[in-house]
C-alpha cells in the first residue's frame, strides 16, 4: 500500500496479485423452437469454472486513521487471463408433429475451445472488488484485519499485515 499523504492519510493505493476460484452453476428448463415447427424441451445443468490469477489495483479509505481500530472502505479492479471450463448436461424431449423422442447429452469445453468456435470472444478476466472492513494495530506495525465484500461473490476474509 502506498499512502500519498503519509501514515496519517486516510486514502491509500494498493497493488496485489491474487488467485481466485470461481464456480457458477445454472439449472433449469430450456425450450428451443425450430423453423420447421418442431421443438426440443430439456432440463439442463451447467457449471462454469475459472481460477484467474489477477493483478489488482485497489483504493482504500480509512474512516478515522488516527484510531487504533479503524473501519475502512475499498474499491478495486483486477485483470488477468480468462481460462476455465464450461460443462453441461441435459435431458428432455424432441417433438415433431405428435411424435416425441427422448434426447440427452453432455459436453465439457475449455474456454480456448469456446473461443475457437467463436462462442466467447473474451481473453481477459476483469474483476471488480468492493468491501468494507476493520483493521486494528495489534503491535507496532502489526495489523489485524477483517473484511466483508464482493469479489467473485460475497467474501469474508481475515488476515495479518505488517507495515514497515
Amino acid at each position: 500500500r502506498y499512502y500519498p499523504l503519509g501514515k496519517k492519510g486516510s486514502m491509500s493505493v494498493g497493488i496485489s496479485l491474487e488467485k481466485t476460484k470461481i464456480k457458477m452453476t445454472m439449472k433449469g428448463p430450456l425450450t428451443q423452437n425450430y423453423t420447421d415447427d418442431t421443438s426440443a424441451t430439456v432440463s439442463g445443468d451447467a457449471v462454469v469454472k475459472t481460477s484467474p490469477f489477477t493483478t489488482n489495483l485497489s483504493f482504500r479509505w480509512d474512516f478515522v486513521p488516527s484510531w487504533r481500530v479503524t473501519p475502512y472502505f475499498i474499491l478495486g479492479l483486477g485483470i488477468g487471463p480468462l481460462a476455465g471450463t464450461a460443462d453441461y448436461t441435459y435431458s428432455g424431449t424432441y417433438t415433431r408433429g405428435g411424435a416425441q423422442v427422448s434426447v440427452q447429452g453432455e459436453d465439457s469445453k475449455s474456454f480456448d475451445e469456446l473461443r475457437e468456435e467463436e462462442d466467447i470472444g473474451l481473453d481477459l478476466f476483469i474483476l471488480l472488488h468492493t468491501a468494507i472492513g476493520v483493521r486494528g494495530q495489534a503491535y507496532k506495525g502489526l495489523i489485524v484485519k477483517g473484511e466483508l465484500g464482493f469479489w467473485d461473490g460475497i467474501i469474508f476474509r481475515a488476515g495479518l499485515a505488517f507495515r514497515f
